[in-house]
This record gives C-alpha cells, structure tokens and sequence, in this order.
C-alpha cells in the first residue's frame, strides 16, 4: 500500500507539471490528460477441470492513469502510464465439504496505447489497444465457510504471473466519460499456482487449469491541456475595421 500511494503522489506531481507546459503542445495536435474510474473485474477460473464460481469484484483505489494523445481531425494515437488495483474472487468446495472463498489482488503499473477513431476536436471517438503491466504488491485472503483463515502478503512464488498483457476496447462522449472493456492474453496466475487453505497444514490442492480475467470500467478522462482560442483570421479582422470606421 505504501508503494502504491508513492505512485500515486508521483502521478499528482507529474500532472502538474504536465499541466504547466501543454498550453502550446496542444496547438500542434497533442493533448495530456488523466483518468480514473471505477473497475468491475471477473473472468473464467478453472481448477481440475470444473469451473469456479467468480463474483464480480469492485474497486476504485487506486486506478489512475496519463496519457499523451496525439490527434488530427479523425483519428488519434495515445500513450499512457497508469496503475491499477487487479483481482479476482473465487469460490470452490474442496474435500468435499469446506466452501473456500479466495480473495486476490495485486497492483499493476502499466503502459497502455490506443488507436482512437471520431471527432478528436469534441473529445468523442471510440478506441482500440493494448496494454502491458507489471504486478506487485500481491495479497491474497482465504476464508473457509465464512471465517477467515489467513492472509499472505508479498510472496511472488508460483502466484500471480508478473508480466501480464491484454486489449481493451472503448468509447468516450464529449463530457469525457468512457466505457471500456479490456481482456488479459496472459493468465492472471501462475500455471504452478498452489495454496494451502488453513495455516500450518501440509496439504495444498491443484493449481487452475484456466484464469482468464477481464473487466469493465467506467471512468473520467480530464484533459490538462489549455486549449488556446482560435485567432479570427485576417479577412474577418478587414471587415470589423470597415465597420467601424464607418459607424463614425
């Protein structure tokens, strides 16, 4: 949790600085913003060939991002630094008897590019990517018939994988709301992933045959550029003149 909110105060103070220099960039197509939004993750969990139940999971803390675009009238490229708070809920029935509720989360921080296609000049447009994040920070709680047995935090072996890569899809409306879908390539955990779900004991069970995780969010982009007003052209200056002049 520490690292995450140094990350995130790195962001704050990168925004401001951004934020100071972008009046002129965004005379020559290129806009800074940031986003943040609330994630509903879930996904396709497998363990010895059976299907895991997987409650939808919601976070807002801490998913916050930049992003440089690059725009012409229709289209638009955009590259962003952003990080996430990712995981999953399974639930399985293990020796027959025992309801086993697994929470897992770890932190990402990502790179993600986009291609966008609409009207760039009113912030709505559509658009397609990919993303690439490293994890840390993982945490995991087990709870066995509703009490909870154990929480680990840290331990990176054989857990979650910790490069993980994915496409995302979207849509933004001009107030700067967007709606995205984004589906992860590489499996959240760790092909030999394995727990053991009371402490001390000596038996741990199968890893998962498939953890395939997406989600959907919904979010706000606030864009740090000034836009400049644009200078009335020559011909519109020549005609106010004569106006004027001859009003007198």
């Amino acid at each position: 949790m520490k690292k995450s909110l140094l990350l995130f105060t790195f962001f704050i103070a990168l925004c401001s600085s951004i934020n100071a220099q972008t009046s002129s960039s965004s005379k020559s197509g290129c806009r800074v913003s940031s986003h943040g939004g609330y994630v509903f993750s879930f996904g396709q969990f497998e363990r010895n060939s059976n299907l895991l139940k997987n409650p939808v999971r919601f976070t807002v803390v801490i998913n916050f991002g930049l992003d440089a675009q690059w725009q012409s009238e229709h289209v638009g490229l955009s590259v962003g630094l952003e990080t996430r708070n990712l995981g999953t809920i399974t639930e399985d029935t293990l020796n027959k008897y025992d309801n086993v509720r697994v929470k897992s989360r770890v932190y990402t921080l990502g790179v993600p590019v986009s291609v966008m296609f609409g009207n760039m000049k009113n912030k709505t447009y559509f658009f397609v990517g990919g993303e690439y994040e490293y994890t840390f920070d993982y945490k995991e709680k087990v709870f066995v018939d509703g009490d909870k047995q154990y929480k680990s935090k840290g331990d990176y072996t054989y857990n979650v994988n910790r490069w993980l890569a994915s496409a995302h899809a979207g849509v933004q409306i001009k107030s700067g709301t967007y709606l995205k879908f984004q589906y992860y390539l590489t499996p959240f955990f760790h092909d030999k992933y394995q727990f053991t779900y009371t402490k001390g004991t000596t038996q741990v069970y199968a890893p998962f045959n498939k953890s395939q995780l997406y989600f959907i969010e919904l979010g706000h982009r606030a864009y740090l550029d000034k836009q400049a007003p644009s200078a009335p052209n020559s011909q519109q200056t020549r005609n106010n003149l004569r106006r004027q002049m001859a009003a007198m």
